[in-house]
């Protein structure tokens, strides 16, 4: 059986060979792009100055119209600049993530407008209830290991499930304010194994540690009352972690003492580069970057929160390796854990 996840060193080589010379070649294009985007900004911030003007030598009524004037030049000119950058992103998916997505497996197919739909996030039963607006991007799918007796399909999608609230606030109530809070943004895995396993079993932060990392106050347990808490004998686990399940021998058999431990240096890695990629990111906001489990009904679903866009680029920067394997890395990481899933079912 093939591996599933890649090491550095095949990430170099692929880059060196086909990647490098294709951010070259759409350099140019970048900076064409780059140029255009200037252009319009200089064009309707002018062009929006005149009305602005006007309307303070001009009577009130006349002024009012100034100023609708001024914000339909500023909207346009938004939109048009909008454009200009979906265009780039559009280029860049298409060009170099394609070939990204290829290189983490010739089987996966890649669809940039798609995500996971709102359904399988649900099924989940981890964030019930706990948000309101639910929207992705970036779906990959495919199978994996064809052929064999241990295939394996995999889909997965950048998701950002959110909580929103809006008041009423100002002396007279009338000024709507939106609020809007993270409840989970990252990659979303859905795994379906060849081999079914029964039960039901969810891992999540503890309780304990779910208030020190400043999360929402979590109800997944109590809207699951079949579950039950075990104990995996791993302490350093259970000091951030609970598990409960309706199969305790199916659960002690999918995640052993050594699942245990790559999943523990799959947290702290990922926290280091949510460090280093996130700017002043506070500590609490860090404590956030833990992944989420929930095997039910034969599949894993595996939600990795990086509290980022990926496959998001700059246009005023070319793309660079270090960038180009931030993407790369978060997604593979993940599917080394999915591989070690897989070795413990069919062991």
């Amino acid at each position: 059986m093939s591996k599933l996840s890649k090491t550095q060193k095949e990430f170099d080589q692929f880059f060196e060979e086909n990647l490098k010379s294709e951010i070259d070649r759409l350099e140019d294009q970048r900076l064409q792009l780059k140029q255009r985007r200037n252009k319009q900004l200089i064009f309707f911030l002018i062009a929006a100055i005149p009305p602005i003007v006007i309307a303070q030598l001009v009577p009130k009524w006349y002024s009012v119209l100034c100023y609708v004037i001024t914000v339909v030049i500023i909207g346009i000119g938004f939109s048009k600049i909008g454009k200009t950058y979906d265009k780039f992103g559009d280029m860049m998916k298409q060009k170099i993530v394609k070939e990204i997505v290829s290189f983490i497996n010739p089987n996966f197919t890649y669809e940039p407008g798609q995500h996971i739909p709102e359904s399988t996030f649900q099924d989940t039963g981890i964030f019930e209830n706990q948000y309101n607006e639910y929207n992705g991007d970036d779906l990959i799918y495919g199978e994996v290991y064809k052929g064999h007796f241990h295939r394996t399909q995999i889909a997965f999608s950048e998701v950002e499930a959110l909580h929103v609230e809006s008041d009423r606030s100002g002396p007279d109530h009338d000024t709507n304010t939106v609020h809007k809070s993270v409840v989970f943004q990252g990659l979303f895995f859905e795994v379906e194994f060849d081999k079914h396993f029964k039960g039901t079993t969810i891992i999540h932060p503890n309780e304990k540690k779910s208030k020190q990392f400043q999360f929402k106050k979590f109800n997944i347990f109590r809207k699951h009352p079949e579950l039950t808490e075990i104990d995996l004998g791993h302490e350093e686990f259970h000091e951030s972690f609970t598990v409960k399940t309706n199969d305790e021998f199916q659960a002690k058999t999918l995640l052993t003492h050594d699942f245990i431990d790559e999943l523990l240096t799959f947290i702290q890695s990922s926290q280091e580069k949510a460090t280093n990629r996130i700017k002043h990111v506070p500590d609490s906001l860090i404590k956030k970057v833990v992944p989420y489990f929930s095997f039910k009904d034969g599949k894993m679903y595996f939600l990795h929160n990086t509290l980022q866009n990926h496959f998001e680029f700059d246009l005023n920067k070319k793309p660079d390796q270090k960038l180009i394997y931030s993407f790369f890395e978060d997604i593979n990481q993940a599917l080394k854990l999915i591989e070690d899933i897989n070795i413990q079912l069919h062991h």
